[in-house]
Formats: structure tokens, sequence, C-alpha cells
């Protein structure tokens, strides 16, 4: 994390630049252009096209000045135009005739006429026209933290048609590392002045006439880089943001012809709208292929260098050109360093998963206060860098992070296989804790399950049958237990005890241990016939379920310990399976577990009862089914055997023997509520030889477990 850092660090400052990083910051750059355009507040641009149609009707470039000489009258006298930008360079004499011709059209109109420098390491050239002279010396600029492009000379402007002219720019694209045009020379030095680019001066000269200065907010402080260009007259101050280079960043409004066109050869002839034009300021330039004035841009690869020169005209007067502030060094250094501290905090306590979950975040604000940034303020804040800086750095971090917790993970599920199912070790070693065998205070569901006489039964069976007969039932019993995201405890001779809520989290326990026992139930009743088909005997179980708190985790001794559940809410479920007996059912379960599951499935209340080694006591209760899978027809029988039930306990419970004893004596023969019914009429007899107290309200105390 620390080389890279450093990494991005050396890039920033410039120290050491990384051409993976440009080439990235490039295509970042080229999006937010691409999806971003500016909405300007005026129009006030439109763009004379030298066009093929123009060159096939008129004659092929370069025209005679004579005839440029008539497109610049017929703009002005004709069309009302405002200002007109020669996206031309006009050097060489053609003769006196037609130079004088062009010097007559243009003088004494705002016309700006345009030259070029040589780049650096560009072929010699004679200087056959003259320079305007320069905007800001290179001078005033020394102690100013700026590296504007150097020219190698130019070849400048026809003599007479300068000093006639309102003003003269340079029309110097610039190119990035890649061949991309992004920006362009706001100024270029050349021997010791500083020369603007034509865009400026169309401005320029469309105020008026300005003197141009470099921004004085920062002039005092040494070193300090220069952050704008300021264009003033008596009437109006304009800022021209630029960049260490001084050069402008272009807001390309989109693809090409953005602006409006007006064919040169319309003009010529008449036939454009003198709407379109009246009052504009028009830039003469060219899009015909064949005359080499195309440029690659953020937006299109083929990009008519007069739209450009137009782009920057527009974003300039609606005072939306993008800005590069001169703290972004700082700014990139400081977030990159904040973001990597905070993730080497942040990943010492969060799980790989939230910690790059928290990297997202970070990245989505920073790229959200980015997007903000170029829209609302025009700032040109590199992402690149930065992001690929907390991608490369933080993930090589979560990378080794998540290496370890596999490793720490892969140990998890080694130990707890010992002592809960291996499902259930797999998805715990997905989170693992570092504490989580030890004993703690969980909210559980407790389950305890029993094969009915299995004593009596194994005296009926050899060895291998018993063997045999437990595989296959505690099998089938303990996959439904799995499927439903239980943990099974412990398995005691032909007993089960299971519990929901540690060390796995469940919702709602009690709905899944309550859904496992019916679905036991049914599976043991399919597993029935196979048992049948082989001659062996019928298996009937009995399921108690209770919640409550318990204490779960790695008990025992020294020698020997497992992963259990201890507690009176355990106890006290083991009771509850016991009483399954007593009333011939399969599953019974508390209070409790019927108020947590009521909404889900529907009981019978069965009994009031104190058990065995307790003082209070618990109403215990059958349940029949799932709602969502019951019938109208289901539910009316099932209904009719509660009403049936509760119409006799009724009679127990407020002492009334006789009408007790003869309607418990009809539920004799019913297959689900016979059992308890006999039971309950063995009580009658007790309690009638031995009248309960005064205000019994029916609660019976069993005196086995």
């Amino acid at each position: 994390m620390i080389t890279v850092y450093l990494m991005v660090s050396a890039h920033v400052l410039q120290l050491m630049p990384n051409g993976f990083l440009q080439v990235l910051e490039g295509y970042v750059y080229n999006e937010r252009v691409r999806l971003l355009p500016p909405q300007p507040q005026i129009d006030p641009v439109v763009i004379v096209d030298i066009d093929e149609q123009s060159l096939a009707e008129l004659g092929r470039w370069p025209w005679s000045r004579i005839k440029l000489a008539a497109l610049i009258d017929r703009l002005f006298e004709h069309y009302q135009i405002h200002t007109l930008g020669l996206d031309m360079v006009l050097v060489e004499s053609e003769s006196p005739a037609a130079d004088a011709a062009l010097i007559k059209a243009v003088e004494g109109r705002r016309v700006v006429v345009a030259y070029h420098f040589v780049s650096p390491g560009g072929a010699p050239h004679e200087s056959p026209g003259l320079l305007p002279e320069p905007d800001l010396s290179l001078q005033s600029i020394a102690n100013r933290y700026s590296f504007p492009i150097d020219g190698e000379g130019s070849p400048g402007v026809l003599a007479g048609l300068l000093s006639a002219a309102a003003d003269a720019g340079h029309i110097n694209p610039h190119l990035d590392h890649d061949g991309v045009t992004r920006r362009v020379p706001a100024l270029i030095a050349w021997a010791e002045g500083l020369y603007t680019t034509l865009s400026v001066a169309v401005v320029r000269a469309a105020m008026g006439g300005a003197a141009m200065q470099a921004d004085r907010i920062n002039e005092r402080l040494p070193g300090a880089a220069i952050e704008w260009l300021e264009l003033l007259n008596l009437n109006q101050t304009l800022a021209i943001p630029v960049d260490r280079e001084l050069m402008m960043q272009i807001p390309f409004r989109g693809a090409a012809a953005r602006f409006s066109y007006v064919s040169a050869r319309d003009v010529l002839s008449g036939q454009a709208d003198p709407k379109l034009l009246g009052g504009k300021i028009v830039l003469l330039g060219t899009t015909a292929p064949g005359l080499f004035d195309l440029r690659n841009t953020p937006v299109s690869p083929a990009f008519p260098g007069v739209e450009v020169h137009a782009n920057a005209v527009s974003a300039i007067l609606n005072r939306q050109l993008l800005h590069q502030p001169a703290w972004i060094d700082a700014w990139q250094l400081i977030v990159l360093a904040l973001v990597m501290l905070l993730a080497l905090i942040v990943m010492g306590y969060a799980t790989p998963m939230w910690a790059f979950l928290g990297m997202l975040l970070i990245v989505a604000s920073l790229v959200g206060l980015n997007l903000y940034w170029w829209t609302s303020k025009f700032w040109v804040v590199p992402l690149a860098p930065t992001l690929f800086g907390i991608f490369a750095g933080v993930g090589a971090a979560l990378l080794e992070r998540w290496a370890g917790a596999l490793r720490r993970s892969r140990r998890v599920e080694t130990t707890f296989a010992r002592y809960v199912p291996k499902e259930v070790a797999r998805r715990l070693a997905n989170d693992p804790d570092k504490d989580l065998m030890a004993a703690r205070e969980h909210h559980v569901a407790i389950m305890f399950t029993d094969i009915a006489g299995f004593t009596t039964l194994a005296r009926t069976l050899s060895p291998q049958q018993i063997a045999q007969l437990l595989r296959e039932v505690l099998t089938a019993l303990s996959a439904m237990i799995h499927q439903h995201e239980g943990t099974i405890d412990k398995y005691i001779g032909d007993a089960i005890m299971a519990f929901w809520g540690a060390p796995l989290q469940v919702r709602h326990p009690e709905q899944q241990a309550l859904a496992a026992a019916l679905a036991m139930v049914n599976r043991l009743a399919d597993l029935q016939q196979d048992l049948s088909a082989r001659h062996l005997p019928r298996i009937m179980i009995g399921i108690g379920i209770h919640s409550g708190m318990a204490y779960v985790g790695d008990m025992g001794s020294s020698f020997r310990s497992t992963y259990t559940a201890i507690g009176d809410n355990v106890n006290l479920a083991a009771r509850v399976e016991g009483l399954t007996r007593v009333y011939g059912l399969s599953v019974l379960v508390t209070e409790k577990v019927k108020q947590s599951c009521e909404a889900d499935f529907l009981f019978r209340f069965v009994d009031r009862v104190v058990v065995k080694g307790y003082d209070e006591s618990i109403a215990i209760y059958e349940p029949l089914q799932a709602c969502a899978a019951m019938s109208s027809a289901e539910r009316d029988k099932h209904e009719v055997m509660i009403e049936q039930w509760d119409e006799a306990y009724r009679y127990y419970q407020q002492g009334d023997w006789d009408e007790a004893r003869l309607a418990m004596l009809r539920l004799f023969a019913h297959p689900r509520l016979g059992t308890g019914a006999r039971a309950l009429l063995q009580r009658i007899e007790t309690l009638e030889a031995n009248p309960p107290p005064r205000g019994w309200n029916g609660v019976w105390t069993m005196d086995a477990k």
C-alpha cells in the first residue's frame, strides 16, 4: 500500500510521471467531457464554413484575396455580424491589388487574423510577415509557477493586414501525450513575449479591445501558480482560467456541428439567413477534409479545428471554461493518504466484505464530488490517480486480508465440524468470530425427540437390526433438522437434542424448529412404508419444543468437551418431550413457542401442567398444521376437533366430573384425542377420590419425567 501511495504521489507531483496513469486520466477526462457537456446561457458564435460545396462551386483553396474580401464585406455590410475571426494563415502576398482589397475589407472592422508558431524542432522558415506585440512579457510571470509552451518563431501575418486588423491570435493546436486535443494554449512563449490564441483575441475584439494581465490574487506568494488571465477594459472584466502551462481546457459541447454552420457559398450568394448571422461572432474556417483542419478531440477523432475555437470562444463568454485549481495536487495527496490510513484502520476491524463496501462508498463519494465540481464549478480535478491509488493500495490490502480470512475460516470450519453439522460449520466459517466457541447466552429454540417405546422395541430385534433401524430413522430426522438450519447438539441413544439460534444466527428460531418438527413427522410417515416392506416394526416419535435463553458454547472437562446448550429452558424442553407419551401425540410445544408461531400455524390447547422439578405450571399445545398449507376443509376438521377437546377440558377444569367423564368417553376412540382423553379419565378418578382445593384451575402436577 505504501509503495502504491509513493508511486501515485510521484506522478501527481510530476517527479516521475506514470504513462499508465496518464492514459487512464485521459480516458476519465474524455468520459466526463462526453457525458457532461456545458449548457451555455448565450449562443453568440456562428461558423461560416468553407465546405466542400463552396470549394466545388467557388474554386479550390486557396481562394483569391479578392474573393475573401468580398466574403468579409458581405458578412459585415449585408449580414451585420459583430466580430469576425479568420481561422486561416494569410502571410504570403498574392498581388498588390488583391492584398489591398483584403486589407480594405478588414480595416476598421472587428476582424481578428491568425498566425501560427513553428513547434520546437520544426523545419526552419522565413518570416515574410509580422507578429503583433506580445500580450504579456515573460518577465511579468517570471516569479509564478507556470510553464508556457515555447514557439520557435512564426511566419507572422501579412504586414498591412496585421495593422488593419482589430486583433490577432495564434491557431496552434496542442496534443496531449495520447495525441488528443483537450487544451488550447492561451499563451505561447517566444523571444521575450507571450502571444495569445485566436479565440482569446476574438473575445478581446468583441469586447471592443481589452488589456491582458495575469491574476493578481496570488502574485505576492513566491512560486504561486497563475490560475487565470484577465481581460480588462472600462466596461467589463473577463477571467480566463488556465493551467500551469497557461492552457485553456475546452469544455466541448459535444460532437461536431453543435454550433450553427453557414456555407461560405450561401453567404456570397446572399442565400444565408440574416437572422442567423446578425450581431453574431463569426469564425471563418473549413470542415473540408482535403484542407486538413481536423483534430482528434475527446468527442470525435475528426473534429473541425474551427469548432475547437468556437467552443473556446463560447466557453469564455459563458464563463464555462474548465479550470484546474492550484490546490489539486495537495488535494490528491491528502485524500489518498487519508483514505489509505482509514483503510488500514478499518481493515483491522471490519470483514473484507465490509471493508470492500466501505472502499466503494468512499470511491462513490469522491466521484460524486468530482462530478459536482465539474458540472457546477467547472473545476478539473484529476480523478484517475486517486482512484487507482485507492483500488490498487486498498485492493492489495484487502487481498491480503481476504487470504488471511480464508485461512482462518478453514481453521474455524475444521474446529466446528467436530461439534456441529458440516453445513453449519461451513456457514460459520464464512463469518468467523475469534471467540465463537466461548459459552454465551443466546435466545434459542430447543427440541428433544425420542422414539416411543424403543426399549421394548429393541428386545424384539437383533443388534444389527437395531443399529440399522436407528441409523435410518436418525438420518432421516437429522436431515430435516439440517434442512431447517438447526444445530444437532447430540444423539442420546435413540433421542436427538437440537437447537436453533446458535452458533448460526437464525431468523425466527421457533418457526424453524416447529417447521422441522412437522417435517420430521411427515418424513417418518413416508419411512414407515419402507420399514413395513422389510418386516420391521412401526416407529412412533415424540417431539418437545420450548424456547428461551440458554448458555451455548464449548463445555465439558479438560479431558473432553462438546459444543452444547445448557440451562433451565433446555431441561424444560426435555420435560415437554416426555409429555408426548402421556397424550399420545407426536409434537408438543410450550406457550412461548405457540405465541411466536400462531400467525403461521394452527394450534390446539392440550393441558396445563407442572412438570417434575418445576414449581410453576406451563400450558402445552399441539401444532396441527401450517396455515399456508391448510385447505378450508382441513381447517374445518381441525376446528371441530379443537372444540371437542376444549369442551371436555372445560368440564374437567370446572370440576364437573360427570360431564367431563361423558365428554372424555365420547373422545375415547378418537385417533388423535383418545390417549389424552384416557389420561384425563384416570385423573378424574383420582380427583374424585381426593378432591382438589377450592379455586383449583385444572393444573395437574406430573410425578414423572
